[in-house]
């Protein structure tokens, strides 16, 4: 009998509120290890609260979350994972070097306390390279650009080797270098056969490497299908509205998805 591989990311009827206001509802969707899927909406349609909701970074109201197979978000799944944040204007101006923040990725890779290992060494400056900044690796954060400073923190959730990435628009605010090198970058690690989850507003070039689209609208999943022009022949989607039944609002990140219909919510595979 074949071995069961479990999914990089199950949520099931997930709801988070805020001051007793839901603001993510009955939410399910299921991310299969090797796939890259892009969130997308408007803003306040429950994109970075879906993403703080799998870290465990907001707690869920009802519901439940497994990653891996687990539940539980201890340290040993944490390290299967890197996150790369929406950058904040300031979010650099802290007295840490390149070196010391992408480091810092390395963490749950040890115990608590210990010291950084060879292994980790070798790692953290694997990852400055991979990103270019090498002769910034001393410099602290505080002094580079935006675009260098999203390239240090894309380099930490590099630095320990992840099973999966999770980024929230690591594209806006950057120059277009940066967003070539995260091409490159994100085109490597899923030949690896890392997961990738986007939340993005314009996917622009990683589009071609996205296999499925979910879109959140009012913190419903509202469309879970192909992220290409055209989807396979296929049934409609439980749950799912076409974008035409959205309504009177933005749906950044479903341009070209007018034609479509829903399809399955296991979306597409590799």
């Amino acid at each position: 009998m074949a071995s069961h591989t479990p999914t990089a990311v199950t949520i099931s009827d997930a709801v988070v509120s805020y001051h007793r206001q839901p603001v993510l509802s009955d939410f399910n969707l299921d991310i299969h290890p090797g796939e890259s899927v892009a969130l997308t909406g408007s803003n306040g349609s429950g994109k970075s609260t879906l993403i703080k909701a799998v870290l465990g970074l907001t707690p869920l109201s009802a519901g439940r979350i497994e990653l891996f197979g687990r539940r539980r978000l201890n340290r040993r799944v944490r390290a299967r994972i890197g996150y790369v944040p929406q950058r904040a204007d300031g979010q650099g101006n802290i007295p840490t070097t390149v070196y010391e923040t992408v480091a810092s990725g390395r963490l749950n890779r040890r115990p608590t306390g210990f010291p950084a290992t060879r292994d980790d060494r070798v790692a953290t400056w694997e990852a400055i390279a991979a990103v270019d900044l090498n002769v910034l690796a001393r410099k602290p954060m505080g002094e580079l650009s935006g675009g260098q400073q999203q390239r240090a923190y894309i380099a930490r959730a590099l630095a320990g080797a992840p099973d999966m990435l999770i980024m929230d628009e690591p594209t806006v605010g950057v120059d277009v270098e940066t967003q070539e090198l995260l091409t490159e970058v994100i085109a490597r690690k899923l030949d690896e056969g890392c997961t990738l989850v986007l939340v993005t507003h314009e996917a622009g070039p990683l589009q071609q490497y996205l296999h499925r689209t979910v879109h959140l609208h009012r913190g419903r999943k509202a469309y879970d299908g192909p992220s290409e022009s055209k989807p396979g022949p296929s049934g409609d989607s439980q749950g799912c509205l076409h974008p035409d039944q959205l309504g009177d609002t933005d749906t950044t990140g479903l341009r070209g998805l007018n034609d479509l219909r829903p399809n399955d919510s296991g979306g597409v595979r590799r």
